[in-house]
């Protein structure tokens, strides 16, 4: 039997606090705290009792406990600022955070301004004037907030997709600062796998300094040999002329891949003795991925992707244990060397692990930098520069599980369903315990129909990880596939009171309400989702389509009109404002919006489909049957298309082909029989006898 030892208790109440909360007893933490505060009555007694109360969810005693103190404390005031955010006591959160003064809204309470809790209070105030709807107060805030600290990702992330513009000034002076300290991840991983490099030159005098974020191909000037890291290093080039001259560098490569016909290739700098892994690496296969945009006759809950249906190349993924190489191609830095960690080998142990962590932040901040890079691009909807982005990022950040989500993510806003799936089910095996991403995979899932796959994603998240508003919006999409609206719309309402800040349980709440002819409560849950992310052009889309059901035309088009404005390389944007202009009558002006949907998508089956009703309904039958006949080889299981055929062949007389594609439409979707009737009813009053 093993003796328990014994160990003295701390007099300090504060140090049993913080180990009860160390351990998860908040309660027991609480009830120490109360007692803590009954007895000495101090300012750093209340600020241990207020974050007690905080973290066991007791807001409401939180605000009457606060409320009537000075909070002259920094910590103390966020405290109460955040009590006041989630009771949505909107007006006591400004007063906490910017004072009582009209005119200091981008400035916070002199206390919080000068403290540690800036940069959270900042983006605290952000999310507070988005739900306000003042999205240019919004942006400004959050702004600082990313400047004052920009290792808190949810402020950056909130600043981009804000619509912020200038990423490379938020992080320009910290990576400056640790440029030195910059190893390369490619060299470093071969170092721990005991690889020798073969390259790398044994003269001390051809040592060059390692980019920070990339380098071209060519070889960047030497930098001159330090003994020592300290003092500012005048030798190396600026952050933007590294990218530069590393995306001239890739710019070469793509017009001499053009010109060729082949991918050139590369100098390495890291020697990989491993074969397999290189041959895996340059032989890597890559996929067409397959993606079709539904008719919007076919199902009218269509708006729930709005993505491009355009199909492209994608590089294959590997379902390999996390830690493998990423398969996009990526340009390796040339005559490069990982720095010195000390001036010399008698420097102390102290200074080697303050090298070493400053080397580990370093390298933490040109991640966050490049992934924040690809954020900015995909909410400006520039998606071939997001991935030219991630191509840059070293091999090892590649194949992180924030670079995988971010490159699926671009899939998905693309149409790429079926790449999307590929790369997020590998990512899933990789790491079965995150539920990140688990909503893009359903969505994918959603668009190929494929119910049982999609329902056993819907068990094992909602069994596994039923406190996370992405397992029960796959549950939504499970329920959505087999019609039954009304259990997905209590899905994503528990989704909601779950996470108030996903904007995607909102915009499929709102699609999901439109299935069911609830007008007024889904233009509520657009609304919603536009006070978490004013910039969310689905949330517009699902407007639109609201109002053209409401037949509020003219508001439809403001709020297409303003999807638009935020992404213009979406044709399903376009395909909708040109059935809002068809339903105004402007028929020639729905002609011309298509056909700009179909110079983004030349692919589109929706945007051919709805060129050939607009042809018939100028009566350019020759044109329209055109359309359709090379429509016919893209979507051979559309009912509406062969409706449609049937009908141009009546109007150019040709009744057996006529008689024959009415059939074919029937057979794959037996409840169009409304449109048939109502085309014999057009057909009895020309003479005609209907099919």
């Amino acid at each position: 039997m093993v003796a328990q030892v014994e160990r003295p208790l701390s007099s300090s109440i504060k140090d049993h606090i913080d180990e009860c909360v160390q351990h998860f007893a908040y309660e027991d933490a609480l009830f120490l705290a109360e007692m803590n505060h009954d007895q000495e009555n101090s300012e750093d007694t209340l600020l241990i009792l207020a974050d007690c109360y905080f973290r066991t969810n007791r807001l409401d005693e939180l605000f009457n406990l606060l409320a009537d103190n000075p909070l002259t404390h920094p910590r103390l005031r966020y405290i109460f600022a955040a009590c006041c955010f989630e009771l949505k006591k909107h007006d006591e959160c400004v007063r906490a955070l910017a004072g009582a003064s009209p005119n200091s809204y981008s400035r916070l309470h002199p206390l919080l301004a000068k403290s540690s809790s800036a940069p959270f209070a900042y983006n605290l105030l952000s999310k507070l004037y988005c739900k306000e709807s003042r999205t240019e107060e919004a942006v400004e805030v959050a702004e600082k907030s990313a400047r004052l600290n920009c290792l808190h990702w949810s402020a950056v992330q909130e600043y981009l997709y804000l619509g912020g513009d200038k990423p490379t000034e938020i992080f320009e002076s910290v990576l400056k600062h640790f440029m030195p300290h910059v190893r390369d991840e490619n060299e470093e991983l071969e170092l721990e796998e005991g690889v020798e490099d073969e390259n790398i030159e044994e003269d001390d005098a051809s040592v060059q300094s390692t980019p920070l974020i990339g380098a071209p191909t060519s070889k960047l000037p030497a930098a001159p040999k330090k003994t020592t890291r300290k003092g500012p290093s005048e030798a190396i080039p600026t952050l933007e002329d590294r990218r530069s001259s590393l995306r001239s560098a890739r710019n070469r490569a793509d017009e001499n891949e053009v010109a060729t016909g082949k991918r050139p290739s590369t100098t390495k700098t890291t020697k990989t003795t491993s074969r397999s892994r290189t041959e895996i690496d340059s032989k890597s296969p890559k996929r067409k991925a397959e993606a079709k945009a539904p008719l919007s006759s076919r199902n009218s809950n269509s708006q729930r992707s709005t993505s491009s249906t355009r199909s492209r190349q994608v590089p294959k993924t590997r379902s390999t244990p996390a830690g493998t190489r990423a398969t996009s191609t990526v340009y390796k830095r040339e005559g490069t060397r990982t720095p010195s960690t000390g001036a010399s080998t008698a420097s102390s142990p102290i200074s080697v692990n303050k090298e070493k962590d400053a080397e580990r932040m370093a390298s933490v901040f040109q991640r966050i930098y490049s992934l924040a890079l690809v954020h900015f691009h995909f909410a400006n909807f520039k998606l071939e520069e997001a991935e030219k982005e991630i191509s840059l990022m070293s091999q090892l950040a590649q194949d992180t599980s924030q670079v995988t989500l971010a490159r699926a993510r671009i899939m998905v806003e693309k149409g790429e369903y079926k790449a999307a799936r590929m790369l997020l089910e590998s990512h899933h095996k990789r790491f079965p315990y995150k539920v990140d991403g688990m909503e893009m995979l359903s969505t994918a899932l959603w668009q190929e129909q494929d119910t049982h796959a999609l329902s056993a994603l819907a068990t094992t998240l909602t069994s596994r990880a039923k406190d996370r508003a992405e397992s029960w919006c796959a549950a939504a999409n499970s329920f959505s596939l087999a019609k039954q609206h009304s259990q997905a719309v209590q899905c994503l309402e528990r989704a909601i009171k779950l996470n108030p800040r996903f904007v995607y349980s909102y915009t499929l709440l709102g699609c999901e309400l439109i299935e069911m002819e609830e007008l007024e409560k889904a233009g509520k849950a657009f609304r919603a989702a536009l006070c978490v992310r004013p910039r969310d052009y689905r949330a517009y889309y699902g407007l639109a389509m609201v109002n053209q059901k409401k037949e509020q035309l003219n508001l439809a088009m403001l709020d297409i009109g303003k999807a638009i404005e935020i992404n213009g390389q979406n044709s399903v944007l376009y395909c909708a404002m040109s059935s809002i202009l068809h339903a105004r009558n402007d028929v020639p002006g729905a002609l011309m919006v298509i056909n700009k949907a179909l110079a983004i998508d030349e692919n589109s089956v929706a945007a051919h489909y709805h060129k050939a009703r607009y042809l018939y309904d100028v009566r350019d039958f020759s044109g329209c049957l055109q359309v359709l006949e090379k429509l016919k080889e893209r979507a051979s299981d559309e009912a509406n298309v062969y409706f449609l055929l049937g009908k141009v062949h009546k109007r150019l007389g040709d009744t057996d082909k006529a008689l024959l594609n009415f059939h074919w439409a029937s057979n794959m979707d037996p409840r169009g029989e409304s449109m048939l009737s109502d085309l014999g009813e057009h057909l009895e009053e020309e003479g005609s006898s209907p099919p």
